[in-house]
């Protein structure tokens, strides 16, 4: 008999912390107690609220590092249409809309309106 190991009841699941499940199969075998440390760092600052404040404000700072660089190159460049021909420009316009209404009345054959379902 195998005296080392003892049965698993039938349905029970081994549990694993959600690090070491990330971490072992990435880290390398030499690095693999340092990445289960990172990792495991990572996981509970994800799950705190200040880590959460803190991939808010990152995010918040990237959209408006990204919209300042937006505005200075329209400031520095002209707008893409600013030297179209306007009745051209309208017709296109027109064409679009024209384009979006009959996609949304052919759609796929389903009128939430009369049908009373929903689509």
């Amino acid at each position: 008999m195998n005296a080392g190991r003892t049965p698993l009841p039938p349905g029970a699941r081994l549990q694993r912390d959600p690090p070491a499940a990330i971490a072992v199969p990435l880290a390398p075998i030499v690095l693999e107690g340092r990445y289960r440390l990172l990792v495991g760092a990572l996981w509970r600052l994800g799950r705190s609220r200040k880590g959460r404040w803190a991939l808010a404000a990152g995010s918040g700072a990237l959209v408006l590092v990204l919209a300042l660089l937006a505005a200075r190159h329209f400031a520095s460049t002209s707008w893409p249409l600013a030297s179209g021909d306007p009745g051209v420009l309208v017709a296109a316009g027109l064409l679009l809309l024209l384009a979006r209404s009959s996609r949304r009345t052919a759609g796929d054959g389903c009128s939430r309106r009369t049908s009373g379902q929903r689509c």
